[in-house]
């Protein structure tokens, strides 16, 4: 996990207890903002590609004669073993925003859908930033493909960008066209201050508003 910034980085490590097959899914760093602590959260949840590939084997009729893919419990299995550890993950991540007193930023590659279980947890709880203020569909991967079924685009949006009530935000964009597996995400934010308590003005002098 790296992270660029022109703020001072003041601390960082990885989010306890969030190990898939022996690595770290999560990372912390705490920005010095204006003299105000400010967390990004920098996710890469696993991806379920090579579960999907092992469903599929090498087809459907080819798959049902030999008896493997999809209907090999040993696959199936392995499938079930997989979705059970992302929503461990995901519901270990939450847990630790909930907990967490700092204005914060989730940014990075959820390898889900904007839809479904694991998407609406983190959207019931948190902004998703690009449907607030973004414009389309904020399709993030491929980055460029060669498929002509998808324009030679991105038909997926699996990268995300969420904020806590006390981060507002203005602007999110995608980058339009990207030689690369994922499009980047670029988002500006105004910071909710709490407001301050404005005293009644002086009996003798009206025209004074003390705060």
């Amino acid at each position: 996990f790296i992270l660029v910034s022109k703020l001072a980085v003041k601390k960082s490590g990885l989010v306890p207890g969030l190990v898939y097959r022996g690595r770290p899914v999560a990372a912390w760093f705490e920005l010095d903002f204006d003299g105000k602590p400010v967390v990004i959260y920098s996710v890469h949840m696993p991806t379920p590609r090579p579960e999907f590939n092992q469903l599929r084997g090498r087809g459907f009729l080819a798959e049902l004669i030999g008896g493997k893919g999809i209907y090999s419990s040993e696959v199936r299995t392995s499938y079930r073993q997989y979705w059970d550890e992302r929503f461990r993950l995901a519901d270990g991540l939450i847990e630790t925003l909930r907990k967490e007193q700092r204005p914060f930023i989730l940014v990075g590659d959820f390898n889900i859908p904007d839809h479904g279980c694991l998407f609406g947890r983190f959207k019931s709880g948190f902004t998703d930033v690009f449907a607030a203020k973004g414009c389309g569909y904020g399709l993030t991967f491929p980055g460029l493909t060669r498929n002509p079924k998808t324009w030679f685009g991105a038909w997926l949006r699996i990268d995300y960008i969420f904020a806590d009530k006390n981060l507002r935000p203005l602007y999110c964009r995608i980058e339009p066209r990207q030689n690369a597996q994922h499009r980047a995400i670029a988002a500006m934010f105004e910071m909710e201050l709490p407001k301050k308590s404005i005293s009644p003005p002086h009996p003798r002098n009206p025209d004074t508003n003390i705060s």
